[in-house]
């Protein structure tokens, strides 16, 4: 999955995996417009959190991951929000 924000420093994502557990990621340094998360599977609701390291601020945005599609790798734009 790739996450895109501009806000945020750090984001961390909680939702279901492939096994249907829930998970969460650390917080996961998001210097660039995308920010590509190899090595996590994920389907379903997404919660994710975005941090500015500055100020201690964080917000939360919300993704959609179809549990089959076609690819590996699904895009979450945050853009706006995170």
């Amino acid at each position: 999955m790739t996450v895109s924000t501009r806000w945020s420093d750090q984001i961390r994502i909680c939702g279901r995996n492939q096994a249907d557990e829930e998970s969460c990621t650390g917080w996961i340094a998001s210097p660039d417009t995308w920010t590509p998360l190899a090595g996590w599977w994920w389907k379903g609701e997404l919660v994710i959190q975005g941090l500015q390291k500055e100020n201690g601020e964080y917000r939360v945005g919300y993704c959609d991951v179809p549990a089959s599609q076609s690819g590996d790798w699904s895009q979450c734009n945050l853009y706006g929000t995170l």
